[in-house]
């Protein structure tokens, strides 16, 4: 595993926990941020090990769209998901610039995505 690779994978497994952490404490604007934060690290890391590089952005939904050049079984996975990946890109900016605040049943459902994504990055179902 390359330096970048090991630092990425790192990096988004911390996110991880945090997002977790957050949640339970109550802080829901962390953990959606941490949540998105994770995603866009796992996919990057996917991105960098099957191609070398990935695109300078935070937009999931092209993040998605470039792991699907790479496997077409992304792509299902992504539309299936679309509504909570939308929720996920947008908390990012709403955790940081905007008067929001996040109801426990829709991070709940950021997690959980972000479990499957982990998961099935990891090759499991987790």
């Amino acid at each position: 595993m390359s330096e970048p690779l090991r630092l990425f994978a790192r990096r988004a497994e911390k996110f991880f926990r945090e997002a977790f952490r957050h949640f339970e404490e109550g802080d829901l604007e962390l953990s959606a941020f941490f949540a998105e934060q994770s995603a866009q690290l796992l996919l990057k890391s996917y991105l960098l090990e099957h191609t070398g590089s990935f695109p300078q952005t935070h937009n999931l939904h092209r993040l998605f769209r470039e792991a699907a050049k790479v496997d077409a079984a992304w792509e299902t996975f992504y539309r299936e998901r679309i509504s909570v990946v939308d929720d996920i890109y947008q908390a990012y900016f709403t955790s940081r610039y905007l008067p929001f605040e996040f109801e426990r049943e829709a991070v709940a459902r950021m997690l959980d995505f972000l479990k499957e994504l982990r998961g099935r990055l990891r090759g499991t179902q987790s």
